[in-house]
């Protein structure tokens, strides 16, 4: 969640966000909002212990199109991908661990994942979109041709696998898993330490805007291929009813407002939010089986080409070929390696709560997919980088 003197400092004076502060100031302000979506202030610490220090030390220059040039080539190797990804395999092991000792069972399991679900995500989701001031640093043209992009990979891959033959459900799991990225934890971390502040802000405000009609995409989907109805209004309409999707409407509209949450309320909903990724983590990790890999491992194969190689392909494509923006664009960069993220691990709890059967597969993809992530984001950054 946004400090409260942050988010507030302007809207007491009734003045927009971009005309109450200096660009200096407006630049710390960003990074603050973009760097505490999903997680707070001490996660970001803890993947940079002096990330306060840096920002007051970097702030812009006069020269706003000069300043992501000294940024460039910052980036650690794969061991910076590797420090950020090891902490959650971490608690995937450590579920697996107390499933196979009977700490936790099944139904416990299912417990904690559904106080996830209709808890913890809405608010993560919630606050991540309170956190973003929508009209500030995102480039329209890129932030729309992203959309697009996830939109036309989503309708190109679902109808091919459609064509094969391929299962609602499963069709269902390797599209969501494929257009919807770990971006908060695993991309803002390394976008930060690639190209700096302002990137890390547009990175945030992108992902502000894209979470509710991904979201809202992910129950749809999930919901129907676990009912097994078919695509109506009405089936559409009871998919809105969803905690996720009512929590990325109201935050939608508390932003769109500019309301402040008092301060306890504030806290609340952040307590309820960090409690999101460790608890699904310990679901993935409790729910995870060896055989998984065996029999879906052509599903899963799929899912794990379209997230981390053929979608920041066409992103890249679309955004630099069809759009027009340049190889040295900070907003090209951005938006690529938003796309190479892997799997969202909020995907897993969604598929626990509407496609239970399958919710084990998901959680496998999860995991390979973050552990795939190392060498594929770390080639994806090295690319951009050199060609900028």
């Amino acid at each position: 969640m946004v400090p409260r003197t942050v988010r507030n400092a302007h809207r007491h004076r009734g003045e927009s966000a971009m005309g109450a502060v200096s660009l200096e100031e407006w630049g710390f302000t960003s990074v603050s909002m973009a760097s505490t979506l999903f997680v707070r202030r001490r996660s970001i610490e803890l993947f940079y212990p002096n990330w306060g220090a840096h920002l007051m030390r970097d702030s812009k220059p006069s020269d706003p199109g000069s300043w992501p040039a000294r940024h460039r080539g910052r980036y650690n190797t794969p061991m910076q991908v590797l420090e950020i990804v090891t902490p959650v395999f971490g608690l995937i092991l450590l579920g697996f661990v107390l499933r196979q000792v009977k700490f936790l069972t099944e139904r416990e399991v299912a417990a904690l994942v559904r106080v996830v679900y209709y808890l913890a995500l809405p608010m993560t989701i919630f606050a991540a979109i309170t956190a973003v001031e929508f009209s500030s640093v995102v480039n329209g043209l890129s932030l729309a041709g992203l959309a697009g992009v996830l939109a036309s990979f989503a309708v190109i891959m679902f109808l091919v696998l459609t064509l094969f033959g391929m299962s609602m459900a499963l069709r269902s799991i390797t599209v969501i898993s494929s257009i919807r990225g770990n971006m908060a934890f695993v991309a803002l971390p390394i976008i930060f330490n690639a190209w700096g502040q302002l990137a890390l802000a547009k990175g945030g405000l992108i992902l502000g805007v894209l979470i509710a009609p991904i979201s809202i995409a992910t129950v749809i989907l999930f919901r129907m291929a676990g009912t097994g109805e078919r695509t109506s209004l009405r089936a559409v309409a009871r998919a809105f009813t969803d905690p996720i999707v009512v929590a990325a409407f109201v935050g939608i509209l508390v932003s769109w407002r500019q309301v402040a949450l008092p301060g306890p309320l504030n806290e609340a909903v952040g307590m309820l939010a960090d409690m999101a990724l460790p608890a699904a983590l310990l679901g993935i990790g409790a729910s995870f089986t060896p055989e998984i890999l065996s029999k879906a491992a052509g599903v899963t194969a799929l899912s794990l080409a379209g997230k981390l190689l053929l979608l920041p392909l066409w992103g890249f494509v679309v955004l630099h070929f069809v759009l027009g923006l340049p190889l040295d664009s900070l907003d090209l960069q951005v938006a690529v390696m938003i796309l190479t993220s892997p799997a969202s691990i909020s995907i897993y709890v969604v598929s626990r709560e509407h496609l239970a059967a399958e919710a084990p597969l998901v959680g496998t993809t999860i995991a390979l997919s973050t552990a795939f992530a190392t060498v594929t984001m770390t080639g994806w950054l090295a690319l951009l980088v050199a060609l900028a």
